[in-house]
């Protein structure tokens, strides 16, 4: 039997970061980002983009969570 998405360290460390960018908190956000991510983009970036990505739906979502993704 193999363990849920959100059981995992990376499944933790994605929901983390997905509740924290539904939630507003873009500083918290920006500091989980790779290094080379930080450099590249600042917290008010990270919030426009997301801003943007929300903007065809009817604000913030209200459910996060980890689904597997099964490629071959």
């Amino acid at each position: 039997m193999s363990a849920q998405p959100s059981d995992t360290p990376h499944g933790q460390f994605a929901l983390h970061f997905a509740r924290l960018l539904v939630a507003g908190c873009f500083d918290s956000t920006h500091s989980l980002l790779s290094r080379a991510l930080r450099e590249a983009i600042s917290p008010d970036q990270l919030r426009e983009e997301y801003e943007s990505m929300i903007s065809y739906g009817h604000g913030p979502p209200d459910f996060v969570g980890v689904i597997a993704d099964l490629i071959d």
